[in-house]
């Protein structure tokens, strides 16, 4: 598995009507300067994973508190334990609907795949496989806590990812490719991954 990170984010919000319930985003991104420094709550200070019953609890530390407004660009961290398969997600994008458990600040988690950026996410790390938001577990509802400057994401069973195993996580934002109004593409940067 390699992930690039890039230092751009997604920092506006377009309202639109999503008929792909299997997304993870539909904002809009609008470039920051390549030399502006990442926010503090997109760069990772460690993590925590703890297995018990073969269900997976994990604890991601960012530098700075993880904001809940909702009022941030869309952004999320993801869990790796086998590679761009069954990724472990807990992500915020408000005004946009595709999980039936929302919690403080539009955030929720799913267990989707990525794959390598094709033409339309160039310059992109990865992107959504869309393919993956069909499966049953993409919205599992698992809970998860927001304290301060940790997202811990709370028993999540080993069979729904790829093992108990964590590879490593990443902190990272969203870029939607629109065509006809319709989500064709879901970019993926990749802003900190732990281990490094």
């Amino acid at each position: 598995m390699v992930l690039k990170t890039r230092a751009t984010h997604a920092v506006s919000v377009l309202t639109v009507s999503v008929l792909t319930v299997f997304v993870l985003s539909a904002m809009v991104a609008s470039p920051i300067s390549a030399f502006a420094a990442p926010k503090g709550y997109l760069q990772l200070s460690s993590f925590a994973p703890a297995v018990k019953n073969a269900r997976l609890t994990i604890g991601i530390t960012t530098k700075t508190a993880i904001p809940t407004t909702g009022r941030e660009q869309a952004f999320g961290y993801a869990v790796f334990t086998g590679g761009f398969s069954r990724v472990l997600v807990l992500v915020t994008h408000l005004g946009i609907t595709d999980s039936k458990t929302v919690g403080l600040g539009g955030f929720h988690t799913h267990v989707l795949d990525l794959k390598n950026a094709s033409a339309k996410c160039s310059g992109h790390a990865a992107e959504v496989d869309l393919a993956s938001g069909k499966r049953p577990n993409f919205d599992p509802g698992y809970r998860f806590a927001l304290t301060g400057n940790k997202a811990t994401i709370i028993g999540v069973p080993t069979s729904a990812v790829k093992g108990a195993r964590v590879e490593g996580v990443a902190a990272f934002t969203l870029t939607p490719v629109f065509q006809d109004e319709n989500l064709t593409n879901l970019c993926v940067d990749v802003v900190n991954k732990l281990p490094k």
